[in-house]
């Protein structure tokens, strides 16, 4: 069977301090019918350099400079239309693509042989069981997402590997794998929440695996200060008011949700229950903080990015 076309699209500002991990990680990919699409936004310190370098390395690589300012969604809208592959693969510039070996990845892309799928859909980018010199801020970071994921086992359709989330009810998850003809132009903060809905909306079928075998997004091993961690979690909440006025509303804590996170304390260490409520506690703050900035535009919002 003919390999499926995959797109990999790059929004990208200012990333000098991480951008090589991520392009050689996809240079070296085990697959061969792939291309790398990467919209550089105004950038002004030595990423383009960077990534011309690689360019010259990889023909699977190619860049366009724009200088629209106004956000990763509005990059995307711009560089997707230059892509020519039939399954998208969102990468933001502090996410590698984690692939073990060739057999994972077409297992991976296979799912998309069943025509009913639309999307892979994740939780969050997760490196779980956590890294040995994560801080306590990452460690609950990752035990927050390592629970949703337990959660969708739970409660999703099992299907072999996958659980099938087709219930526009559901909290949201994040969407980077996908089908390109069902792309529609994106425009706020939770960009990924809003391919979600539109794909629920499509009919087709969302799904989600929790295979750790298989490829998935990691972070690229940031560490998070407790104020900047406030501060991405105000941008949240920014995202789920933009969200909720396109009538996409995120519902952040349904009771049956809450309960499952209840039962799952007991079981955490005290590292891990340190981190997972000073998440919380950001998680508040940000909140609150949002209420001042209702009426942010997207532009705005994508300002408050951390900068590395």
């Amino acid at each position: 069977m003919k390999e499926i076309k995959v797109s990999f699209l790059m929004a990208v500002h200012n990333e000098e301090k991480i951008i090589s991990k991520n392009l050689k990680n996809l240079i070296s990919l085990p697959y061969k019918n792939y291309e790398v699409i990467i919209g550089l936004d105004g950038c002004t310190d030595k990423t383009e350099e960077i990534v011309k370098s690689f360019e010259k390395k990889s023909k699977k690589i190619r860049h366009y400079n724009l200088n629209i300012r106004e956000g990763k969604p509005a990059v995307i809208n711009k560089i997707i239309k230059k892509a020519k592959g039939e399954i998208m693969i969102i990468n933001d510039a502090d996410w590698i693509f984690r692939v073990k070996d060739k057999d994972s990845l077409k297992q991976l892309l296979d799912i998309f042989n069943n025509p009913k799928v639309g999307c892979i859909a994740d939780s969050f980018s997760v490196q779980y069981p956590a890294r040995k010199e994560a801080g306590i801020l990452e460690i609950g970071v990752m035990i927050q997402n390592q629970i949703w994921i337990d959660y969708i086992k739970e409660h999703g359709k099992k299907i072999n590997d996958l659980w099938t989330i087709a219930d526009k009810n559901f909290s949201p998850l994040i969407v980077n794998i996908f089908r390109k003809k069902l792309y529609k132009q994106n425009q706020t903060l939770g960009d990924d929440f809003e391919r979600f809905y539109d794909i629920v909306n499509s009919g087709l079928e969302i799904v989600a695996t929790t295979n750790q075998k298989l490829p998935r997004m990691i972070t690229a091993g940031e560490t998070y200060k407790f104020k900047e961690l406030i501060k991405i979690k105000e941008r949240t909440a920014l995202a789920r008011n933009q969200l909720k006025a396109i009538k996409r509303p995120v519902k952040i804590l349904s009771p049956k949700f809450f309960f499952y996170i209840i039962r799952k304390i007991p079981n955490m260490s005290l590292k891990e229950f340190l981190g997972f409520s000073l998440l919380n506690l950001a998680f508040l703050i940000g909140s609150i903080k949002s209420k001042f900035k209702r009426n942010i535009s997207t532009k705005e919002g994508w300002k408050m990015r951390l900068t590395r």
